[in-house]
């Protein structure tokens, strides 16, 4: 018998696949390695690492919960781009959230963990979200990153030192409180 620790880069993209079960001592999987399936459910094992670019992107995902002590990189960018993700849960592990990792989905109630430094471009570019929780320690929010949501108002967090360009447009924001500390704009 063998051991699967790491699926590799477009291993299973495009392969038709409707349901997933990762194995519970898997590590990492690699870019594109199931992008471009029917794949509506994912449990991720206790000890993932690594989710590389584009691994679930174009799928029907609905949910995505990630374990405990995961945390993104920016290799993880659009790990999750199209699909039909409205609830994610996010452990407080989590420091960044990248390029497009949940663009293109149907998110609309979003709660970044405490960790979050950086929210990077297009994160979260054509949700729903109409309800969203920055963390404390937020420093820089990227171009696009809520690009197309239907938020009312935002509260900054007094961490936050950039909003790129676009970073809120196409919302239907009415208040928005800049904090001191933004430094670019």
């Amino acid at each position: 018998t063998y051991t699967v620790v790491e699926i590799g880069d477009g291993v299973f993209e495009n392969a038709g696949i409707t349901s997933l079960a990762l194995p519970s001592n898997l590590k990492s999987i690699g870019s594109h390695a199931f992008r471009g399936n029917s794949i509506s459910s994912v449990t991720f094992p206790a000890g993932i690492e690594t989710i590389s670019s584009n691994a679930f992107a174009e799928n029907n995902l609905t949910s995505v919960t990630l374990p405990n002590g995961f945390d993104f990189t920016a290799a993880s960018y659009q790990a999750f781009m199209d699909n039909d993700i409205t609830s994610v849960t996010l452990p407080d592990s989590i420091t960044i959230l990248p390029l497009g990792i949940f663009r293109q989905n149907q998110i609309s109630t979003l709660v970044v963990p405490d960790a979050v430094t950086e929210i990077g471009d297009n994160a979260f570019l054509n949700n729903q979200i109409s309800d969203l929780t920055l963390g404390p320690a937020v420093e820089s929010i990227g171009n696009s990153a809520f690009w197309g949501n239907g938020m009312a108002s935002v509260v900054l967090p007094g961490s936050l030192h950039t909003i790129g360009n676009s970073a809120f447009i196409l919302n239907d924001l009415t208040e928005v409180t800049i904090p001191a500390s933004v430094q670019t704009i």
